[in-house]
């Protein structure tokens, strides 16, 4: 099974393995009255929602993945950007959290984890 293309704007997210799909939602406020059948619906627009993506760098050796952790940093900025996943969906995202690397001693690989806030859908 090939993994998912996953684009940052034009940045190419490497070999992502899970990435969560993003569920519409509404913040609906519903009013129950106590002396009857029934109810008040107030709308309150649409729920936010979070993309979330987990994915593993690779390296030839700790300088090769030590420069892909640059680049992924620099890339993956906290700017309003569309996320897009092959030719399923794209969001407007932005990073709303540090990008979280797995512990590891960084020889031939690195799992990293990035949450994204999607603006609009």
């Amino acid at each position: 099974m090939a993994t998912p293309r996953v684009l940052f704007g034009t940045f190419k997210l490497d070999n992502v393995y899970h990435i969560s799909d993003p569920k519409e939602g509404m913040k609906n406020q519903v009013i129950d009255g106590f002396r009857g059948d029934g109810c008040i619906v107030v709308p309150g627009g649409k729920q936010s929602t979070n993309i979330e993506v987990w994915g593993v760098l690779t390296g030839d050796d700790y300088d090769a993945l030590a420069t892909k952790i640059e680049a992924l940093k620099t890339a993956i900025n906290t700017d309003p950007t569309t996320l897009s996943l092959e030719d399923e969906w794209s969001y407007l995202v932005r990073r709303v959290e540090e990008i979280t690397f797995e512990e590891s001693l960084r020889n031939y690989s690195q799992k990293y984890y990035i949450k994204f806030l999607v603006i609009s859908y």
